[in-house]
Order: C-alpha cells, then sequence, then structure tokens
C-alpha cells in the first residue's frame, strides 16, 4: 500500500474508491448506496481488506462483475425493502 492509502492506480481503500474503480471498469454507478453495495460484495466474495477485494475484483470478468454488483445491489434493495416494511409496522401500532 501506498502513503496515500491506495494499492495502485485506482485502488483506494474507501468503499467510494472501489465504487469509482467498477464505475471505471463497467460503467455502473453506485450512487447513495456505494457503500451498502461495496459492503455486500465484500460480505459475498469473504474479503477482509482492499487488497482482498481489488485481487478478487481483478480476477474476474467484467461480465461477472457486472453480476456481483447486481447480485449486491439486489440484497441491499431488498433489505431496505424488509426494513421499510418493519418500520411501517412500528406506525401502525403506535
Amino acid at each position: 500500500m501506498s502513503s496515500d492509502g491506495s494499492f495502485g492506480v485506482g485502488h483506494d481503500h474507501s468503499c467510494g474508491g472501489k465504487a469509482r474503480e467498477i464505475k471505471r471498469r463497467v460503467g455502473i454507478m453506485l450512487g447513495l448506496d456505494s457503500h451498502s453495495v461495496i459492503s455486500e460484495m465484500c460480505n459475498m466474495w469473504g474479503t477482509k481488506n482492499a487488497e482482498e477485494f481489488y485481487a478478487k475484483m481483478d480476477g474476474i470478468s467484467d461480465d461477472e462483475l457486472r453480476a456481483a454488483v447486481s447480485a449486491a445491489w439486489d440484497k441491499v434493495k431488498k433489505r431496505k425493502r424488509l426494513m421499510q416494511t418493519e418500520e411501517e409496522k412500528v406506525y401502525a401500532y403506535a
């Protein structure tokens, strides 16, 4: 790792850096959900740090990366829907 916290060109340790690398590589913008989607991808891949995340990402095709982003985003959206539903139940009984 270099002194600026990166792992080479585009290899920033932050979720924002990983999201920028995904956008650069496959054109998908994660927007406001970037932290949640990247965290879900880390869980799916079993990566513990940025170095492992980039090694996994560099070792798969663009199509596999798009599929991984899509799967992670689907899980994030499902979790948000469940949370919203639970919140609605709380307000209904208040």
